[in-house]
């Protein structure tokens, strides 16, 4: 929404809400084990061995991220600096400050593996200036 309280400026507000996002999860891992040709045998990596682990997912989107809140407001004010049209403008992106979640990342190297979430844009205050010949 937007408020004009005079002819050069203007207020305004957003507010971003959405159901959470559909993804697939993780059910576990398991370490990969490898063919030894000489040997003719699998071998079980030893528990310091850097080995990779494979993951096992769940069905595919089965899994919901939480629900994304967001609200922005602005303030912008139009003036002429000479022949030039100018626009002057400050935006609070993210004012509640909202931990909305962009993905999951799975750490293995937890025993229990571990599930982490990384946050989208914090609070983030910008300042600008349009101008137009």
């Amino acid at each position: 929404m937007s408020y004009r309280p005079g002819a050069r400026v203007v207020l305004a507000a957003r507010l971003g809400v959405a159901t959470g996002t559909p993804y697939t999860g993780w059910a576990g891992t398991y370490p990969r084990w490898t063919y030894d040709p000489v040997g003719r045998r699998w071998r079980v990596p030893g528990s310091t061995s850097a080995a990779r682990n494979e993951q096992v997912r769940t069905e595919r989107n089965t899994e919901r991220y939480p629900t994304y809140r967001r609200l922005d407001v602005g303030a912008h004010r139009a003036f002429h600096l000479g022949r030039a049209d100018c626009d002057a403008f400050v935006n609070l992106v993210n004012v509640l400050n909202q931990r909305n979640v962009l993905l999951y990342a799975f750490d293995t190297a937890q025993n229990p593996p571990d599930v982490r979430g990384y946050s989208q844009l914090p609070f983030l205050p910008t300042l600008g200036m349009r101008v137009a010949f």
